[in-house]
């Protein structure tokens, strides 16, 4: 096939020494733009070229020749694919009505490129708004009157209504379809529609900033903001002044969000009902509070009962109060955070509040958080607590003993010269076999300690050396406390026989599973005993089966 390129806009003495002939080397670089060249100019041969480069993007109608921006053939299959590739067709096209139907149907905005006849057309409009409400504003003015156009536009997307003669924006009808469709499209809306109580409330349900198009009428109306609330509970914050300031009405707003308290005047945010109303539905409310109802006990109770982090708006005197703090921390553990450093530094207050949380000690003053009491009850409750602990208390290996023996996964969070202390890893490994992760290479290696916690849980030996993850006597005590632990062997037929004896699937004596293990043996890996059959499975084939009834499920599967 051959490709001829013309060139517009180069020097004659360019277009003698370079012909532009070149062919292309693929049809995308002949839709490309190339450097110098304005536009690639096809043949006539090039059409089937033309044609699959429309159909995979419309647009590339711009870089076709005007002969081809002319073929209704072509120009079809781009506004097929991209509808606004309209505007890259000939006159002709766009003056097209199959063409244009076409266009409008794949992309409605393609009727601002249609021939003016179109925009007349009612069953081309009809079409374009279906697809796209906002192509009414290409519509002639008598379809933007045309009122059944109208509704198909409005519905397809309320913003029409900006395109809408005035007369039907006076059309209770059509404005309720659009507020439906977006509720800001009431801004659009005649005046006397913006103050219908019918219009305004259904378009604050759809969207409540919708209520800053209403007029002053209506948006002052305190059965209208009554209702307005219940569509939307943030439907107060956009009241006006009057209607914010009104106690009844805030009382109403605050129950139903405890932050529209914010949004009252002062008067009411120092009232003790409104403020109470406000905190039980939304503890931080107490934030907005006067300052005198801020320091209200029972009224802070009620707030950091709803939320503990209200403890911070609290007043200075109640941020010192055991109760009040007790409380707060009740509902949140963050809560102590906010209390006062008198508080936190009293040990029966922070042995409390440890007994609920051991993560609460995060929050004690530091010469409880060197207190051995304080900080064993904390570990006691959760051994991560200890990592909140002085540096001096996480280096003792006498209270580090106490601490393990506890909660052995307060390793975790000992001094790096205690994870190395095999006394202490010992304990810890045997209250919390798992704690195993967190010790050193050198113990990770140690006979005595991997068998401690794969004793506790055999799951442990994923963080063993791979010398004990291969030994029979550390993977048979791993396996017989949780068969899962089989997927942490390794792949030595001595550790697998001893998975199949911790499973009880040797159905010979010893003697057939030693032919096993010895390469020179006659005996086959298959024993078969009546109608049981061992198959000596892989490490993987353990894995699989490594379940409450995987041995069940061993003895019952086909002999390969």
């Amino acid at each position: 096939m051959l490709w001829h390129v013309a060139v517009e806009a180069v020097s004659p003495r360019q277009a003698n020494k370079e012909p532009w002939a070149r062919a292309p080397r693929s049809p995308r670089e002949a839709l490309s733009p190339i450097s110098g060249t304005p536009r690639l100019l096809r043949a006539p041969d090039d059409r089937q070229s033309v044609l699959s480069a429309v159909g995979r993007n419309g647009v590339n109608l711009k870089l076709a020749c005007p002969q081809f921006q002319g073929d209704q053939e072509v120009v079809l299959a781009a506004v097929k694919q991209c509808g606004i590739a309209l505007r890259y067709a000939s006159h002709t096209m766009t003056a097209d009505r199959r063409v244009v139907l076409c266009a409008v149907t794949q992309a409605g905005a393609a009727l601002e490129f249609a021939a003016p006849e179109f925009r007349e057309d009612k069953e081309v409009v009809l079409t374009a708004v279906e697809n796209d409400g906002l192509a009414l504003k290409f519509a002639s003015y008598s379809l933007r009157s045309n009122q059944e156009v109208v509704l198909v536009a409005v519905s397809t997307n309320g913003l029409a209504l900006q395109f809408v003669s005035r007369e039907l924006r006076n059309s209770k009808e059509v404005v309720k379809m659009a507020v439906s469709s977006v509720g800001i499209a009431l801004e659009f809306a005649s005046e006397t529609l913006c103050a219908d109580q019918d219009i305004v409330l259904t378009a604050v349900g759809q969207d409540i900033a919708a209520l800053q198009f209403a007029s002053s009428a209506v948006a002052g109306d305190r059965s209208v903001m009554v209702k307005a609330m219940c569509y939307n509970e943030d439907a107060f914050r956009l009241a006006p002044d009057r209607i914010r300031f009104d106690r009844e009405i805030t009382l109403t707003a605050v129950a139903k969000n405890g932050l529209n308290l914010q949004h009252t005047s002062s008067i009411l945010r120092d009232d003790r009902d409104v403020v109470m109303t406000a905190v039980s539905k939304n503890g931080t409310a107490l934030k907005f509070a006067s300052s005198r109802l801020q320091c209200d006990k029972p009224l802070v109770m009620t707030a950091v009962f709803q939320n503990g982090l209200a403890l911070q708006h609290a007043g200075v005197e109640l941020r010192s109060d055991r109760e009040v703090c007790l409380f707060a921390a009740g509902s949140s553990v963050f809560a102590w955070k906010f209390a006062s450093m008198d508080v936190r530094s009293k040990q029966d207050v922070m042995m409390s509040a440890v007994g609920n949380n051991g993560l609460a000690l995060e929050f004690a003053s530091p010469h409880l958080r060197n207190d051995p009491k304080v900080v064993l009850a904390a570990v006691a409750q959760n051994g991560l607590a200890l990592g909140f602990a002085s540096d001096e208390l996480r280096g003792s290996e006498e209270f580090m003993l106490k601490t393990v023996s506890q909660r052995g996964n307060a390793l975790f969070c000992a001094s790096d010269h205690i994870r190395r202390n095999k006394k202490v890893v010992l304990a810890a490994v045997q209250q919390n076999g798992l704690s195993l992760e967190c010790v050193n290479n050198l113990l990770r290696d140690d006979d005595e300690v991997v068998q401690a916690a794969v004793t506790q849980n055999g799951l442990a030996l994923e963080f063993a050396s791979l010398r004990l993850r291969g030994d029979p006597q550390a993977v048979s005590t791993a396996v017989t406390e949780n068969s899962l632990a089989a997927k942490y062997a390794t792949e030595d037929p001595e550790v697998l026989l001893a998975l199949a004896k911790s499973s009880g699937l040797t159905t010979k004596a010893d003697a057939e599973a030693d032919a096993f293990l010895n390469p020179s043996a006659q005996s086959p890996k298959d024993v078969r005993q009546t109608n049981c059959w061992l198959r000596w499975p892989s490490r993987d084939e353990f894995c699989e089966l490594a379940l409450p009834d995987w041995t069940r499920k061993l003895r019952s599967c086909n002999p390969p």
